[in-house]
C-alpha cells in the first residue's frame, strides 16, 4: 500500500495544494504544555500585573516631579515678573484734607511698600474704602512715578442726631459722616433727636427753613413715633407738628402769630396735629395764664 506522499510523487494525482501537517510543532506543544500547569500560569499572570503597576507607579512619580519642575519654574518667572520696578508701588498718596480719615483709608488699604501692583486689586481696594463712614465716593490709580493715588469725596455734615447719650453726624441723605463726644462739638449744625429718622433728614431740613424767622430759637427737632416731629423751642416750649403737611402747618402758625403772637408769649406747648384748631398749653405758673385754649386755623390763615 502507498502512502499518500508516495501515490503524490508517482503522478498518479496532480496537485497544486501544499499540505500542511496536523501536528504541534514541539514549542506549540511544550508552551501548552507550561501553561496547563497552574502554578506557572499563576506566575506569570502575577508578573504581568505587577509589571502594569510598576509601569504605573514610575509614571505618575515622573509625572509628580514634571509638575513639581514645572511650578518651581512659574513661580521663579512670577518673582522675576513680580519684581520689576515697572510694576512696584513705592508709595500711597490720600488726597483729603481730613487727617483722621486719611489715617482710616490707610489702614483700611493695608498696603506694606513696596510692592508690586500686579498683586493689588484697585477696584476691591475702591470698594473697601467707600464702605468707610464719612466716604460718599472714591477714586484708586496708580501714577507714573509708582505711587498709589487715592482721591476720596467726604460726606458733608448736615444735622447731629442724638440717639440715646450718643450723637451722630449725618448728611442730608441720613448716612453717618462720624460720631461725635458732645453736641458743643459742632454747634454751627441743628440737633435732631430720635432714632429712626435717618430718611426724614431732608424734611427736617425743610421744617427749619420753613420756620423762619423763628429757626434761631429751635433747640432741636424731635422725632416722635417714627411718623412726626415736635421742636423743641427756645428752652421749654414744644411745637407738635403733624404727620401730614408740616410745613403747611407751620406757615399758618407764623401767619396766627403775626396776630396773635403766640410765639412771644409764655405758652409752653403749641398742639398744630388738629387740622381745624390751633391748641395752646400755658405756663400754669403764670398767674395769669388761662387755661388750655383752642384757635380755629382757616385755610387761608
Amino acid at each position: 500500500m502507498l502512502s499518500l506522499s508516495q501515490y503524490l510523487r508517482k503522478g498518479s494525482v496532480v496537485s497544486t495544494m501544499k499540505l500542511s501537517n496536523p501536528a504541534p510543532s514541539k514549542f506549540s506543544f511544550l508552551l501548552s504544555r507550561f501553561w496547563l500547569r497552574k502554578r506557572y500560569k499563576f506566575a506569570v499572570i502575577s508578573m504581568v500585573f505587577l509589571s502594569i503597576f510598576l509601569f504605573l507607579f514610575h509614571f505618575s512619580f515622573s509625572q509628580i516631579k514634571v509638575h513639581e519642575t514645572f511650578l518651581k519654574s512659574f513661580e521663579n518667572l512670577k518673582a522675576g515678573v513680580l519684581g520689576r520696578p515697572e510694576f512696584t508701588i513705592n508709595g500711597i498718596l490720600v488726597r483729603v484734607d481730613n487727617e483722621i480719615l486719611k489715617q482710616k483709608i490707610i489702614k483700611v488699604v493695608n498696603i506694606q511698600v513696596p510692592v508690586s501692583s500686579l498683586t493689588l486689586n484697585l477696584e476691591d481696594t475702591r470698594r473697601k474704602i467707600e464702605k468707610l463712614a464719612g466716604i460718599k465716593s472714591a477714586a484708586v490709580s496708580i501714577d507714573n512715578y509708582g505711587k498709589l493715588i487715592i482721591t476720596v469725596s467726604e460726606r458733608l455734615p448736615a444735622i447731629i442726631n442724638k440717639v440715646g447719650s450718643k450723637y451722630f453726624l449725618l448728611d442730608k441723605d441720613g448716612l453717618l459722616v462720624n460720631e461725635i463726644m458732645s453736641r458743643f462739638e459742632r454747634p454751627d449744625l441743628p440737633l435732631f433727636i430720635g432714632q429712626g429718622m435717618e430718611g426724614k433728614v431732608q424734611e427736617g431740613l425743610k421744617i427749619l427753613i420753613g420756620f423762619a424767622p423763628y429757626t434761631a430759637r429751635v433747640n432741636a427737632l424731635t422725632w416722635v413715633s417714627n411718623r412726626r416731629w415736635n421742636i423743641l423751642f427756645d428752652k421749654e416750649r414744644v411745637i407738635k407738628l403733624p404727620s401730614h403737611d408740616p410745613l403747611g402747618s407751620i406757615k399758618r402758625l407764623i401767619n396766627l402769630d403775626i396776630e396773635f403772637g403766640f410765639l412771644s408769649s409764655d405758652v409752653l406747648q403749641i398742639d398744630l396735629r388738629n387740622e381745624k384748631f390751633l391748641i395752646l398749653q400755658p405756663n400754669l405758673d403764670n398767674q395769669n395764664s388761662r387755661s388750655i385754649q383752642k384757635y380755629p386755623i382757616g385755610e387761608g390763615a
